[in-house]
């Protein structure tokens, strides 16, 4: 058993849960993380981070559509965070809804262009797509 783990059975408060949901998705127990989120839904206690981790999780293993749920979700609850818009900037490329995609690129690329600018493949894409937008 985690120190995590060990804390939750000790204290069931929701910020040692979200801390261990939030593990479990770096050890790609998606599942537990799973399970406590929804513990947390119910309890009115679902941060953005969760939702973002378990999308970019997806994403990671190439599973977009799954990913956009949990990222939609994440960028409502937390509609500034640049990282978060980034992602499913991403996800929604990689499902083919360019427009939506660059509409949250271009959210990012106003607040802070070197997120978009330090992803090589990203730029990449970005700046072809402004290219294409122009042309049209």
């Amino acid at each position: 058993m985690s120190l995590l783990e060990q804390a939750v059975s000790i204290s069931n408060h929701a910020i040692i849960r979200t801390n261990l949901a939030l593990a479990y998705i770096q050890m790609g127990q998606f599942e537990r993380a799973e399970n406590i989120l929804a513990e947390l839904e119910q309890e009115n206690y679902d941060t953005p981070e969760i939702y973002h981790q378990i999308g970019v999780f997806h994403l990671e293993h190439d599973h977009p559509t799954a990913a956009l749920p949990y990222l939609v979700k994440a960028i409502g609850k937390a509609p500034e965070d640049i990282h978060i818009l980034l992602s499913l900037g991403k996800a929604y490329y990689a499902c083919g809804q360019v427009a939506q995609a660059m509409a949250a690129w271009k959210q990012v690329a106003a607040r802070q262009p070197d997120l978009i600018l330090e992803d090589v493949n990203l730029r990449i894409l970005y700046e072809e797509q402004l290219k294409l937008e122009a042309k049209s």
